[in-house]
């Protein structure tokens, strides 16, 4: 403990001497020159707060220069004086954050007692910093139309910021964040960094974070920044954005705001989803949100002591309309339409028993009490849509289309206190504390209660940051600053779910001692019922230290600095299949009982392979630490050119578990795991040095035009948005069972099989054999990106355009793949460039032999990953001239990668980023599916003019405003997937995409929602049945001897190659496009000087425009049957036009 103690201190001292990034404040700075423009060096400068009245005062240097760094936002006025010149006085200078202000001064000989005063902006254009930025002032943040009042929707206004697709349902979690996740010259969400008051307030997954999935604090927020090219040393190494936002601060005079914004469903149109899958007479979905609260500031002491305290408070219910496929009476029967019939089944299609209403399906007993907790189509609050029927013969196939609502409930109240303090003209310093509380509720299908997975969101979070800054002379200054952010997310189940131990008589638990039932899945497009998993909880602490120093010599600016963030990860998780997993191939399959693979929890205590055993951890405790230390110079070559010159070195410990409870396999082909505390990963950060150099050229010495580029380094560090699922299924701390019906047969006779739903008890020795494993790439790789940009830049008056490239190229990036596939033939040799992977075809249900035999999958981690983006962006700006403030952004984009991300959850996109082939990693590459080709976003805030009148017509006529933002995007790429088995190809996993069929399009787009894509331009990557077989006749193409003659083996005439994974490449066709307008009018009605009453209306999707998620993309069944929804959207990404009413007061 004494060791820990000192090292503690020791380390604090350490940082303490170092340095504090400026990731809230900015600078103003500049040169003091005579009429001659010779530097005049030894004049008082003072730059004055005008808010609160603090002053910092410099001295220029022998060069003339002055630098004042560190300032909090602001408008400030600069004073400079020297005996036998006039006083200059600039007034309205407004400091925004990360903003360098160039304020030169030119003196004119005189009486230093007369004074010349000027009032103007300075430049738009940054001539100091190839640092790209894009900043939101306050005023933008509280009249542009935000929905929900995200903060995140203000990131967008950049065009290089783009919105991640998310999944299907919305996607977010509370392990992968509940707030909108952004995508940066073509960088995953979580490569990102939030930061409040500058300590970080992301998640553990690095997004941000709240109930209503939105960034909460419009009311708390002064600043809003986003910075895309973050080229200076001073900043972490995030390959993505860093989004800074600075709560506001209190001045002088006292101010503040009380507010309600309300929504009602009364006021919106018809969602799309509503009108075109409610039936013939939809309902419209509940929607209602009051968001409330508001803010004071004001002086304690004046010029001395000020505070700022905010309440931001949301309450929402809030409806949507699914839709799900459900058998029909017909169905559950088993008078099933030919497609709907399991080939690896002995019952086969009769058309004479069909018409007579006679099935060759004799429905297991077994299965009967689970079909009862599905409703009939129409019933229990279902709409039925459509009876489906065969795409070949058009017969009912026994299924039916139904939609019903979905029901969420959001609570969320966000809190905020500030404390700023000048302890003397040298010394100061502030205290920020905010804190979130956010639960809601998602019953993801009300009609089958407690069936859809209907959990509940919980995400607790506190961040406090502890700053001081001292001026330890006119050329050094000194900052510190603490930070620390607990984040708590977690998943719970709602209260809406049946007596699973006693439905209509049934025990329906899979493991007699869990709580609810397990999950039944099947692979034809039937809603699963049922949950996997049970409860989630994490804790995350996160500290942060950091110490800046900041030196001016002459033309140099030199920065020191380092940073220690030691944090601690409680994760209460169990893994995926915690209540039991029963998986079917078909409807039919189930129907009969017949269960092609199960997945469980072991017991605590089972005998393992090795003389392990199976430790059952339900609560792991994690820490890790990282440490950064930088350099950098600004060196101002000439008055029109500096040189950002920088170097960053970032170390990140091991994840580290208290117990030690760590397990890999020191070689894939492995039988036993080897356990030990430094088993995650060889540590990949020991010589992450990232170098950052930048230029800022201002041709002809004017401020008014600029060239800037840099290049720049940075490091994806193997924290815990990427480690944490490791614990999940850690073998021998947690074992996920699992056997499928080959395993049955292998080890247990041709007549075996799985014992549904008792398999759990009956064979639970079975689920020993080949547990599923977690685990990182032992021999880790350093993941970094090589970024770079160039624009131009230039000022016309009141307007700034810029035209901007970027680019990157990311290697070694953090990949997910299941490492356990069969042996290929020629197995362990690869391919030669260019040429695939090809397997053994076998018998029905008969797996190929897996590389280790003694696991099934075998997920790794691994730093295999490539991407490339270039970005060509035009933008353009209006400052607020004649009431009018005005912004448009344009940006042509290429995303392409091997892989988007690592998991599901954690990146939350619309397909699971995990990867088949990690064999032949070469197969993924294909479009990012965080590519955008088109990004166009417009936003503007125009204060109508007065028209002069007095009195009643002068109080309605005066006082408006209008605002805008019009967004318009390109569609996403997504993947085609055919659901074929395992078994079909002998690679146990399945097939990754189908075939191209014979002069196919890869991407053959029609734009009907009802048939996104034309589907015949794909065939099974697989034979199965029907049209896409002949007979197995020796003689014959594709003739497979292993076969009996009466089986069916692939037309050669569609493009088959036996033995090889679909032809179709990764993420071929584009998914839809969106556009949106967002519009707002609002009235302020006076009451005194400094008090007025303004009321808002505010319309999103403004022409209630549909925009849809991308659509079903399975293609087939998993008997290689055609999936009658392949192709269909049944939802949109973003909601149908909806009417805000807002009310504040402002003082």
């Amino acid at each position: 403990m004494v060791n820990r103690i000192v090292s503690g201190v020791f380390l604090l001292l350490v940082f303490v001497s170092l340095t504090f990034a400026q990731l809230d404040t900015g600078n103003i700075f500049g040169t003091v020159a005579d009429q001659t423009g010779a530097a005049v060096p030894g004049a008082a400068v003072s730059i004055k707060n005008i808010e609160t009245g603090i002053v910092r005062r410099l001295v220029t240097n022998e060069a003339g220069r002055y630098e004042a760094v560190a300032l909090p936002v602001g408008t400030y006025e600069v004073t400079a004086s020297l005996a036998g010149f006039k006083t200059f006085v600039r007034g309205g200078i407004g400091l925004t954050v990360g903003r360098n202000a160039v304020v030169d001064i030119a003196l004119q000989v005189g009486d230093v007692t007369d004074a010349i005063t000027i009032t103007a902006e300075t430049s738009q254009v940054e001539t100091t910093t190839a640092t790209v930025t894009q900043l939101i002032d306050e005023r933008k943040v509280l009249d542009i139309p935000l929905n929900n009042r995200d903060l995140t929707q203000l990131a967008y206004f950049d065009a290089f910021v783009m919105r991640t697709p998310t999944g299907g349902g919305g996607g977010r979690n509370a392990s992968g964040g509940l707030g909108d996740h952004l995508t940066v010259a073509g960088m995953r969400g979580s490569n990102n960094m939030y930061l409040l008051d500058g300590v970080n307030n992301g998640d553990f997954s690095n997004n941000a974070q709240s109930a209503t999935t939105g960034y909460t604090g419009a009311e708390t927020v002064k600043e809003f920044q986003v910075i895309t090219n973050n080229y200076s040393a001073e900043y972490q190494s995030k390959p993505g954005a860093i989004v800074s936002a600075v709560t506001k601060s209190g001045t002088n005079s006292f101010h503040g705001s009380l507010f309600e914004f309300l929504r009602n469903d009364n006021f919106d149109a018809y969602n799309w989803a509503t009108k075109a899958r409610g039936g013939a007479n939809p309902k419209k979905p509940e929607f209602k949100r009051n968001q409330f609260g508001g803010s004071f500031g004001g002086p304690i002491v004046r010029d001395k002591t000020f505070f700022f305290t905010s309440y931001e408070g949301t309450r929402e219910r809030k409806g949507e309309t699914l839709v799900l496929t459900l058998p029909t009476a017909r169905g559950r029967i088993g008078l099933l339409g030919p497609n709907r019939y399991d080939t690896q089944r002995p019952e086969r299609f009769n058309r004479a028993d069909y018409d007579a209403g006679i099935t060759p399906i004799k429905v297991d007993p077994k299965v009967v009490p689970y079909l009862g907790l599905l409703p009939l189509p129409g019933q229990g609050g279902t709409v039925l849509l459509e009876e489906l029927r065969d795409p070949v013969t058009g017969l009912l196939d026994g299924f039916a289309r139904v939609s019903g609502p979905r029901r969420n409930v959001a609570n969320e109240n966000f809190g905020a206190v500030k404390i700023d303090h000048q302890f003397s003209g040298q010394r100061k310093g502030s205290i920020a504390f905010t804190y979130n509380v956010d639960r809601s509720d998602h019953n993801l299908f009300d009609p089958i209660p407690g069936l859809s997975s209907a959990v509940g969101e919980r995400a607790d979070k506190t961040v406090i940051s502890l700053r001081h800054t001292s001026i330890l002379s006119p050329a050094k200054l000194n900052e510190f600053a603490f930070g620390f952010n607990r984040s708590q997310p977690a998943q719970s189940f709602t209260n809406n779910e049946p007596d699973w131990k006693n439905f209509n008589g049934v025990n329906l638990l899979f493991i007699p001692d869990r709580e609810r039932m397990g999950q039944l899945t099947y692979g034809d497009g039937v809603a699963s019922m049922g949950f996997p998993r049970d409860r989630a909880l994490f804790f995350q602490d996160y500290y942060t230290y950091r110490d800046n120093l900041t030196i001016t010599r002459t033309k140099h600016t030199f920065k020191i600095g380092g940073e220690y963030n030691p944090m601690r990860l409680v994760m209460d998780q169990v893994d995926g299949s915690y209540n039991g997993l029963y998986s079917f191939n078909t409807f039919h399959a189930f129907l009969t009982g017949d269960v092609n693979q199960v997945e469980s929890d072991l017991p605590p205590g089972f005998p393992l392979r090795g003389g392990q055993i199976h430790q059952a951890v339900k609560v792991f405790y994690w820490r890790q630490k990282q440490l950064g230390a930088y350099f950098q110079d600004n060196w101002k070559m000439t008055s029109s050119f500096t040189l950002n010159l920088g170097l960053r070195y970032e170390f990140m410990t091991i994840p580290k578990e208290d117990h030690g409870r760590v397990s890999n396999l020191l070689h894939i082909t492995d039988p036993v795991p080897t356990i030990g505390p430094n088993m995650m990963f060889n540590n990949p950060t020991k010589r992450n040095f990232s170098p950052r150099f930048g230029f800022a050229w201002a041709p002809g010495g004017t401020t008014r035009s600029a060239i800037r580029g840099g290049f720049g380094i940075y490091y994806d560090l193997p924290g815990p948005q990427y480690w944490r699922s490791h614990s999940q299924e850690n073998v021998p701390f947690v074992v996920a069972g699992f056997f499928n019906k080959s395993d049955v047969i292998r080890l247990q006779g041709p007549n075996a099989s799985i014992d549904f739903p008792r398999a759990i008890q009956t064979q639970t020795a079975l689920l020993a054999q080949v547990p599923s494993y977690r685990l990182w790439e032992l021999n880790n790789k350093p993941s970094y990106v090589y970024r770079w940009s160039l624009s131009l830049e230039r000022q016309f008056g009141s307007w700034f355009g810029q035209i901007a490239y970027n680019g990157s190229a990311g290697r070694h990036l953090y990949t997910q793949a299941d490492a356990n596939q069969a042996k290929w033939i020629g197995y362990p040799d690869r391919p030669a460039p260019g040429q695939q992977l090809q397997w053994a075809p076998t018998p029905a249900n008969v797996l190929g032999e897996a590389i280790n035999p003694a696991f099934a999958n075998i997920w790794v981690i691994a730093p295999r990953g490539s991407s490339y983006y270039n970005g060509l962006s035009l933008g353009a700006q209006r400052r607020v001239s004649r009431g009018l403030q005005f912004q448009a952004a344009y940006n042509f984009s290429k995303n392409i990668d091997y892989g988007s991300g690592s998991s599901n959850q954690q990146d939350n996109l619309p397909q699971n980023q995990r990867i088949n082939m990690y064999w032949d990693w070469g197969r993924t590459k294909g479009l990012s599916q965080l590519n955008v080709r088109h990004n166009f976003v417009t936003n503007f805030v125009y204060d109508v003019p007065q028209i002069g009148r007095e009195g009643v017509i002068g109080a309605v006529l005066n006082g408006w405003q209008l605002n805008g933002v019009l967004t318009l995007l390109s569609g996403t790429p997504f993947t085609v997937t055919d659901s074929n088995t395992a078994q079909s190809n002998a690679m146990r996993r399945a097939s990754l995409t189908p075939n191209l069929a014979v002069n196919g399009n890869h991407n053959p787009v029609t734009g009907n929602p009802d048939a996104w894509f034309d589907v015949n331009n794909f065939v099974p990557s697989v034979c199965r049945a029907g049209v896409y077989c002949i007979g197995n006749t020796p003689g014959t193409p594709n003739y497979n001897p292993s076969l009996s003659s009466g089986a069916t083996v692939p037309r050669p005439d569609l493009g088959y190659q036996v033995g090889f994974v679909g032809t179709v490449a990764r993420n071929t066709v584009i998914g839809p496009s969106l556009a949106q307008m967002d519009f707002s009018t609002s009235k302020n009605f006076k009451v005194t000087e400094s008090q007025r009453i303004q009321f808002r209306a505010e319309f999103f999707n403004l022409t209630n425009h549909p925009n849809f998620r991308i659509p079903n993309s399975a293609l087939f069944n998993s008997n290689g049957t055609r999936n009658v929804n392949a192709g269909r959207i049944d939802s949109t990404r973003s909601p149908e036009r909806q009417i805000q009413f807002g009310l504040k007061y402002i003082f």
